[in-house]
């Protein structure tokens, strides 16, 4: 029989080196290219705090700190922006610092490349608990923030399943790029205790590909 916990970790990956994005990325990780006024990493970790999250870790590759220095408080900002009636530009990252601790993980080279790899690095973290795991350049765009994850942890809890993966669809000429799932169900009216064939790199499938966006484990 399994047992479900409530979930309150939540990991983000962050170890890519971004060659689809470069030669931005040369300089800093894709997951701070800003979406407007905001960087998709800290949309990832809003997002997870309104879902309840309030332990994330953000694994990236060795030697990386400028994602640490940008969720960090800098006192020295913030004093200047005091001085000078402008504390509402940093007012996002106040609200994350209130309600949840971020650790910076490395995932070291002896790792292999791989979606398991970022869960081995932060094998510590995450104990024994169940988590949330996350792409560091996905995004889901909702009107309400962790609304939709939301959903995917109730149904994680109530139906106290091993796992839940949140996938989305993706055009022919894509899928060659991405992870995908094939339904043992051909009709795609799934249960959770009967998913799937994970693909990667191929380019031709027997029915409509997706793309593994969020996964929680036991």
């Amino acid at each position: 029989m399994i047992t479900t916990m409530t979930i309150k970790k939540g990991i983000i990956t962050a170890a890519g080196r971004g060659t689809r994005f470069l030669p931005v990325t040369k300089a800093y990780p894709k997951e701070l290219v800003p979406l407007i006024a905001k960087p998709n990493i800290q949309l990832l970790v809003e997002e997870l705090i309104a879902a309840g999250i309030n332990r994330i870790a953000i694994v990236h590759r060795p030697g990386e700190n400028r994602l640490k220095e940008y969720f960090q408080p800098d006192k020295k900002l913030e004093n200047f922006l005091k001085e000078n009636n402008k504390e509402y530009f940093i007012e996002s990252l106040r609200r994350i610092w209130q309600k949840a601790t971020i650790e910076f993980i490395p995932q070291t080279d002896d790792l292999p490349y791989g979606n398991a790899s970022p869960v081995l690095a932060a094998k510590k973290f995450i104990d024994n608990d169940p988590f949330v795991y996350m792409y560091g350049d996905d995004l889901v765009i909702e009107e309400k923030t962790g609304q939709f994850l939301s959903k995917i942890i109730k149904l994680y809890e109530e139906n106290k399943v091993n796992a839940v993966g949140a996938t989305s669809q993706v055009a022919w000429e894509e899928i060659s790029r991405y992870s995908s799932i094939k339904y043992k169900d051909p009709t795609h009216k799934i249960k959770l205790t009967k998913f799937m064939k994970n693909y990667r790199g191929v380019k031709h499938l027997p029915i409509p590909p997706l793309l593994a966006a969020l996964l929680f484990r036991q």
